[in-house]
């Protein structure tokens, strides 16, 4: 992300090409779990969102600084 509020595309996006978004990078209440199951298909997808999810050292790796500014803050304390 950008800021709090604008999300950006880690890579170029090819016009009529989906895009999705991962909740981790933004989801900031570590109680919220997904009432929903994702079915998107995707080899990395976790079926069920949480408020944690952003404390995978895999999504760290993943999403490293495209979290939003609050995520963002959050791994830098646990990192240090």
């Amino acid at each position: 992300m950008k800021d709090a509020f604008t999300i950006t595309a880690m890579r170029d996006i090819k016009i009529g090409e989906e895009i999705t978004a991962d909740y981790a990078i933004w989801e900031a209440d570590e109680n919220y779990i997904s009432k929903w199951e994702c079915n998107c298909g995707s080899a990395f997808c976790r079926q069920r969102v949480t408020g944690k999810d952003w404390r995978l050292p895999e999504l760290q790796a993943r999403y490293k600084n495209h979290f939003s500014p609050l995520i963002n803050k959050r791994i830098n304390k646990l990192n240090y």
